[in-house]
Protein backbone atom coordinates (compact mmCIF):
# COMPACT_ATOMS: atom_id res chain seq x y z
CA UNK A 1 0.00 0.00 0.00
CA UNK A 2 2.49 2.23 0.73
CA UNK A 3 4.41 1.58 -2.34
CA UNK A 4 1.84 2.06 -4.84
CA UNK A 5 -0.16 4.81 -3.29
CA UNK A 6 1.96 8.09 -2.38
CA UNK A 7 -1.06 9.96 0.18
CA UNK A 8 -1.37 6.94 2.17
CA UNK A 9 2.97 6.50 2.06
CA UNK A 10 2.71 10.48 3.74
CA UNK A 11 0.29 9.04 6.57
CA UNK A 12 2.42 6.42 6.79
CA UNK A 13 5.56 8.61 7.32
CA UNK A 14 3.67 10.50 10.13
CA UNK A 15 2.40 6.95 11.80
CA UNK A 16 5.95 5.96 11.78
CA UNK A 17 7.71 9.51 13.04
CA UNK A 18 5.24 8.83 16.34
CA UNK A 19 6.55 4.92 16.79
CA UNK A 20 9.94 6.19 16.50
CA UNK A 21 9.27 9.26 19.37
CA UNK A 22 7.80 6.42 21.28
CA UNK A 23 4.25 8.69 21.64
CA UNK A 24 1.55 7.48 23.40
CA UNK A 25 -2.39 8.25 23.12
CA UNK A 26 -3.59 8.97 26.81
CA UNK A 27 -6.92 9.49 25.34
CA UNK A 28 -8.08 8.37 22.26
CA UNK A 29 -11.56 9.31 20.76
CA UNK A 30 -13.52 8.00 17.89
CA UNK A 31 -16.43 9.29 16.03
CA UNK A 32 -17.25 6.74 13.26
CA UNK A 33 -19.39 5.43 10.40
CA UNK A 34 -20.40 2.14 9.28
CA UNK A 35 -21.86 2.24 6.33
CA UNK A 36 -24.63 -0.93 5.51
CA UNK A 37 -26.41 -1.67 1.99
CA UNK A 38 -29.31 -3.91 1.74
CA UNK A 39 -28.43 -7.14 -0.57
CA UNK A 40 -30.95 -7.57 -3.48
CA UNK A 41 -30.85 -10.97 -2.92
CA UNK A 42 -30.52 -11.71 0.68
CA UNK A 43 -32.60 -8.74 1.58
CA UNK A 44 -29.95 -8.28 4.08
CA UNK A 45 -28.13 -5.47 5.02
CA UNK A 46 -24.18 -6.29 4.44
CA UNK A 47 -21.80 -3.60 5.76
CA UNK A 48 -19.35 -2.43 2.95
CA UNK A 49 -16.94 -0.21 5.34
CA UNK A 50 -16.35 1.75 8.29
CA UNK A 51 -15.03 4.81 8.38
CA UNK A 52 -12.92 6.55 11.18
CA UNK A 53 -12.16 9.63 10.43
CA UNK A 54 -14.21 12.64 9.34
CA UNK A 55 -17.63 11.70 11.14
CA UNK A 56 -20.64 14.40 9.23
CA UNK A 57 -23.95 15.16 9.54
CA UNK A 58 -24.80 14.16 13.19
CA UNK A 59 -26.17 17.95 13.11
CA UNK A 60 -28.61 17.74 9.62
CA UNK A 61 -29.82 14.00 10.21
CA UNK A 62 -31.17 15.23 12.58
CA UNK A 63 -33.18 17.99 11.91
CA UNK A 64 -34.27 15.63 8.48
CA UNK A 65 -35.77 13.42 10.75
CA UNK A 66 -37.75 16.10 12.64
CA UNK A 67 -38.63 17.66 9.42
CA UNK A 68 -40.29 14.48 8.40
CA UNK A 69 -42.19 14.12 11.66
CA UNK A 70 -43.53 17.78 11.49
CA UNK A 71 -44.54 16.71 8.06
CA UNK A 72 -46.57 13.75 8.78
CA UNK A 73 -48.12 15.64 11.87
CA UNK A 74 -49.41 18.83 10.03
CA UNK A 75 -50.68 16.59 6.65
CA UNK A 76 -52.69 13.73 8.65
CA UNK A 77 -54.28 12.65 5.29
CA UNK A 78 -50.76 10.52 4.15
CA UNK A 79 -52.15 8.20 6.72
CA UNK A 80 -48.49 7.51 7.98
CA UNK A 81 -47.66 7.61 11.50
CA UNK A 82 -44.91 10.30 12.02
CA UNK A 83 -43.80 8.14 15.61
CA UNK A 84 -42.55 5.53 13.28
CA UNK A 85 -40.01 7.53 12.43
CA UNK A 86 -37.28 7.01 14.94
CA UNK A 87 -35.25 9.62 16.78
CA UNK A 88 -32.18 10.29 16.29
CA UNK A 89 -30.01 12.19 18.70
CA UNK A 90 -26.91 11.97 17.15
CA UNK A 91 -25.88 15.81 17.41
CA UNK A 92 -26.45 15.55 21.45
CA UNK A 93 -24.18 12.69 21.34
CA UNK A 94 -21.60 13.60 19.51
CA UNK A 95 -21.36 16.87 21.51
CA UNK A 96 -20.84 14.39 24.49
CA UNK A 97 -18.05 12.46 23.21
CA UNK A 98 -16.18 15.85 22.37
CA UNK A 99 -17.00 16.91 25.79
CA UNK A 100 -15.93 14.40 27.45
CA UNK A 101 -12.62 14.00 26.08
CA UNK A 102 -12.00 17.76 26.30
CA UNK A 103 -13.42 16.74 30.25
CA UNK A 104 -10.90 14.00 30.03
CA UNK A 105 -7.68 16.30 29.40
CA UNK A 106 -8.81 18.23 32.10
CA UNK A 107 -8.04 21.53 31.14
CA UNK A 108 -11.16 24.05 31.16
CA UNK A 109 -9.54 26.89 29.39
CA UNK A 110 -8.94 25.11 26.43
CA UNK A 111 -10.73 24.84 23.23
CA UNK A 112 -12.00 21.64 20.79
CA UNK A 113 -10.84 22.23 17.20
CA UNK A 114 -12.43 21.84 14.27
CA UNK A 115 -10.05 21.24 11.37
CA UNK A 116 -12.22 21.94 8.26
CA UNK A 117 -11.86 22.61 4.61
CA UNK A 118 -10.97 26.00 3.23
CA UNK A 119 -14.31 25.85 1.12
CA UNK A 120 -16.50 24.05 3.32
CA UNK A 121 -19.81 22.90 2.09
CA UNK A 122 -20.83 21.57 4.70
CA UNK A 123 -20.27 24.02 7.51
CA UNK A 124 -24.03 24.36 8.65
CA UNK A 125 -23.94 20.59 9.82
CA UNK A 126 -20.67 21.26 12.12
CA UNK A 127 -22.07 24.73 12.98
CA UNK A 128 -24.89 22.73 14.78
CA UNK A 129 -22.55 21.19 16.33
CA UNK A 130 -20.36 23.31 17.70
CA UNK A 131 -23.51 25.30 18.93
CA UNK A 132 -24.89 22.40 21.16
CA UNK A 133 -21.56 21.66 22.38
CA UNK A 134 -21.60 25.34 23.68
CA UNK A 135 -24.95 25.81 25.01
CA UNK A 136 -25.06 22.29 26.78
CA UNK A 137 -21.31 21.45 28.09
CA UNK A 138 -19.72 25.55 27.86
CA UNK A 139 -17.35 24.23 25.50
CA UNK A 140 -15.73 26.42 23.09
CA UNK A 141 -14.91 25.00 19.51
CA UNK A 142 -12.78 26.94 17.35
CA UNK A 143 -12.71 26.22 13.31
CA UNK A 144 -9.19 26.34 11.42
CA UNK A 145 -7.88 24.89 8.34
CA UNK A 146 -4.76 22.91 8.43
CA UNK A 147 -2.88 25.62 6.36
CA UNK A 148 -4.25 28.13 9.01
CA UNK A 149 -2.89 25.51 11.73
CA UNK A 150 0.23 25.65 9.97
CA UNK A 151 0.44 29.46 10.41
CA UNK A 152 -0.13 29.82 13.84
CA UNK A 153 0.30 26.83 15.52
CA UNK A 154 3.03 26.53 18.43
CA UNK A 155 4.06 23.07 20.51
CA UNK A 156 4.81 24.19 23.83
CA UNK A 157 7.47 22.20 25.27
CA UNK A 158 5.16 19.89 27.24
CA UNK A 159 3.82 19.31 24.35
CA UNK A 160 0.51 21.65 24.42
CA UNK A 161 -0.72 22.90 21.28
CA UNK A 162 -1.39 26.75 20.78
CA UNK A 163 -3.32 28.02 17.65
CA UNK A 164 -4.01 32.05 17.34
CA UNK A 165 -2.68 32.36 21.16
CA UNK A 166 -5.60 29.66 21.95
CA UNK A 167 -4.91 26.41 24.00
CA UNK A 168 -6.57 23.54 22.11
CA UNK A 169 -7.34 19.67 23.87
CA UNK A 170 -9.56 18.09 21.12
CA UNK A 171 -9.01 17.55 17.45
CA UNK A 172 -11.72 16.98 15.73
CA UNK A 173 -10.55 16.42 12.16
CA UNK A 174 -13.39 17.14 9.01
CA UNK A 175 -10.46 17.56 6.59
CA UNK A 176 -7.72 15.47 5.57
CA UNK A 177 -8.73 12.49 4.82
CA UNK A 178 -8.13 13.44 0.98
CA UNK A 179 -5.06 14.23 -1.01
CA UNK A 180 -6.99 17.58 -1.67
CA UNK A 181 -6.24 18.31 1.25
CA UNK A 182 -2.89 18.66 0.97
CA UNK A 183 -1.79 20.86 -1.68
CA UNK A 184 1.35 21.97 -0.62
CA UNK A 185 4.11 21.07 2.37
CA UNK A 186 1.98 23.57 4.56
CA UNK A 187 -1.07 21.02 5.25
CA UNK A 188 1.51 18.07 5.87
CA UNK A 189 3.37 20.41 8.55
CA UNK A 190 0.12 20.93 10.26
CA UNK A 191 -0.66 17.30 10.36
CA UNK A 192 2.50 16.14 11.88
CA UNK A 193 2.38 19.17 14.40
CA UNK A 194 -0.89 18.17 15.76
CA UNK A 195 0.03 14.65 15.95
CA UNK A 196 2.85 15.34 17.80
CA UNK A 197 0.43 17.60 20.59
CA UNK A 198 -1.00 16.02 23.66
CA UNK A 199 -4.50 16.96 22.52
CA UNK A 200 -6.78 14.56 21.70
CA UNK A 201 -7.10 13.71 18.23
CA UNK A 202 -10.16 12.29 16.41
CA UNK A 203 -8.83 10.50 14.72
CA UNK A 204 -5.23 10.08 15.65
CA UNK A 205 -2.75 8.91 12.50
CA UNK A 206 -2.92 5.22 13.85
CA UNK A 207 -6.72 4.85 13.84
CA UNK A 208 -6.80 7.00 10.78
CA UNK A 209 -4.74 4.68 8.77
CA UNK A 210 -7.13 1.62 10.17
CA UNK A 211 -9.87 2.77 8.04
CA UNK A 212 -8.46 2.06 5.05
CA UNK A 213 -9.96 -0.66 3.20
CA UNK A 214 -6.77 -2.87 3.11
CA UNK A 215 -6.66 -3.00 6.89
CA UNK A 216 -10.49 -3.59 7.19
CA UNK A 217 -10.02 -6.52 3.80
CA UNK A 218 -7.04 -7.91 6.53
CA UNK A 219 -9.95 -7.70 9.58
CA UNK A 220 -12.05 -9.72 7.57
CA UNK A 221 -10.58 -12.59 6.80
CA UNK A 222 -10.95 -15.52 8.29
CA UNK A 223 -9.55 -16.60 11.55
CA UNK A 224 -9.48 -12.76 12.40
CA UNK A 225 -12.55 -11.85 14.94
CA UNK A 226 -11.28 -15.24 16.40
CA UNK A 227 -8.34 -13.08 18.07
CA UNK A 228 -10.87 -10.64 19.38
CA UNK A 229 -14.06 -12.35 20.28
CA UNK A 230 -14.69 -15.86 21.96
CA UNK A 231 -18.30 -16.51 21.31
CA UNK A 232 -18.54 -18.46 17.91
CA UNK A 233 -22.36 -17.53 17.32
CA UNK A 234 -21.51 -13.97 17.91
CA UNK A 235 -18.01 -14.22 15.72
CA UNK A 236 -20.84 -16.24 13.40
CA UNK A 237 -23.19 -13.51 13.17
CA UNK A 238 -21.01 -10.63 12.98
CA UNK A 239 -19.34 -12.50 10.10
CA UNK A 240 -22.87 -12.70 8.22
CA UNK A 241 -23.00 -8.66 7.89
CA UNK A 242 -19.40 -8.51 5.74
CA UNK A 243 -19.52 -7.74 2.38
CA UNK A 244 -17.01 -9.73 0.83
CA UNK A 245 -13.66 -7.25 0.26
CA UNK A 246 -11.07 -8.56 -2.13
CA UNK A 247 -7.52 -7.14 -3.15
CA UNK A 248 -7.38 -6.11 -6.41
CA UNK A 249 -3.74 -8.89 -6.61
CA UNK A 250 -6.60 -11.78 -6.29
CA UNK A 251 -6.13 -12.45 -10.02
CA UNK A 252 -9.14 -14.54 -9.80
CA UNK A 253 -11.27 -11.85 -8.22
CA UNK A 254 -10.23 -10.07 -11.31
CA UNK A 255 -10.89 -11.93 -13.71
CA UNK A 256 -14.74 -12.47 -12.33
CA UNK A 257 -14.72 -8.67 -11.82
CA UNK A 258 -13.77 -8.25 -15.59
CA UNK A 259 -16.53 -10.50 -16.74
CA UNK A 260 -19.20 -8.85 -14.68
CA UNK A 261 -18.31 -5.97 -13.79
CA UNK A 262 -21.87 -5.36 -12.67
CA UNK A 263 -21.15 -7.14 -9.58
CA UNK A 264 -18.18 -5.36 -8.11
CA UNK A 265 -17.37 -2.05 -6.52
CA UNK A 266 -14.47 -0.47 -6.32
CA UNK A 267 -13.45 1.44 -2.96
CA UNK A 268 -11.15 4.08 -2.77
CA UNK A 269 -8.20 3.48 0.58
CA UNK A 270 -9.29 6.25 1.90
CA UNK A 271 -12.90 7.85 2.63
CA UNK A 272 -14.17 10.44 5.20
CA UNK A 273 -17.33 9.25 7.15
CA UNK A 274 -20.40 10.53 8.55
CA UNK A 275 -21.70 9.04 11.83
CA UNK A 276 -23.26 5.94 13.62
CA UNK A 277 -20.48 4.86 16.81
CA UNK A 278 -19.13 7.05 19.72
CA UNK A 279 -16.04 5.73 21.39
CA UNK A 280 -13.87 7.26 24.32
CA UNK A 281 -11.11 5.71 26.19
CA UNK A 282 -8.17 6.37 28.24
CA UNK A 283 -4.83 4.81 28.61
CA UNK A 284 -4.89 5.38 32.03
CA UNK A 285 -6.88 2.58 34.77
CA UNK A 286 -6.18 -0.40 31.44
CA UNK A 287 -7.57 1.07 29.16
CA UNK A 288 -10.71 1.87 30.75
CA UNK A 289 -13.48 2.72 28.39
CA UNK A 290 -15.35 5.55 29.10
CA UNK A 291 -17.67 5.93 26.57
CA UNK A 292 -18.57 3.15 24.00
CA UNK A 293 -22.45 3.98 22.28
CA UNK A 294 -24.48 3.96 18.81
CA UNK A 295 -25.13 7.39 17.91
CA UNK A 296 -28.21 7.71 15.89
CA UNK A 297 -28.26 7.05 12.20
CA UNK A 298 -27.64 8.63 8.54
CA UNK A 299 -29.87 8.22 5.87
CA UNK A 300 -29.31 8.77 1.90
CA UNK A 301 -31.23 8.13 -0.91
CA UNK A 302 -30.00 8.28 -4.40
CA UNK A 303 -31.14 7.15 -7.66
CA UNK A 304 -30.70 3.43 -8.57
CA UNK A 305 -28.47 4.50 -11.47
CA UNK A 306 -25.78 6.27 -9.36
CA UNK A 307 -22.64 4.48 -8.04
CA UNK A 308 -21.96 7.33 -5.71
CA UNK A 309 -23.58 7.93 -2.68
CA UNK A 310 -22.08 11.45 -1.68
CA UNK A 311 -24.37 14.04 0.04
CA UNK A 312 -21.94 17.02 -0.68
CA UNK A 313 -20.62 16.24 -3.59
CA UNK A 314 -24.16 15.53 -4.80
CA UNK A 315 -25.07 12.38 -5.58
CA UNK A 316 -27.24 11.54 -3.03
CA UNK A 317 -29.60 13.63 -0.34
CA UNK A 318 -30.36 12.79 3.64
CA UNK A 319 -33.14 11.42 4.63
CA UNK A 320 -34.97 9.62 7.39
CA UNK A 321 -36.51 6.14 8.10
CA UNK A 322 -40.02 4.89 7.99
CA UNK A 323 -40.51 1.54 10.44
CA UNK A 324 -43.31 -0.47 9.24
Amino acid sequence: MKKVDAFTSRLLDIHSKMLELNKKEEIRLGLHRSDYMLDAQTKELLQIELNTISSSFSGLSCLVGDLHRNLLNQYKGLGLDSKRVPANGSVNQFAEALALAWKEYNNPRDVVMIVAQPEETNMYDQHWLSFVLKEKHGVTMIRKTLREVDEQGELQPDGTLIIGGQAVAVIYFRAGYTPNDYPSESEWRARLLMEQSLAVKCPSISYHLTGTKKIQQELAKPGVLERFMEDKDDIAKLRKCFAGLWSLDDTNVMKDAIERPESFVLKPQREGGRLTHLFLSTQESKGKVILNEQSGYLMRTKVSSSDEGGVAAGFAVLDSVYLT
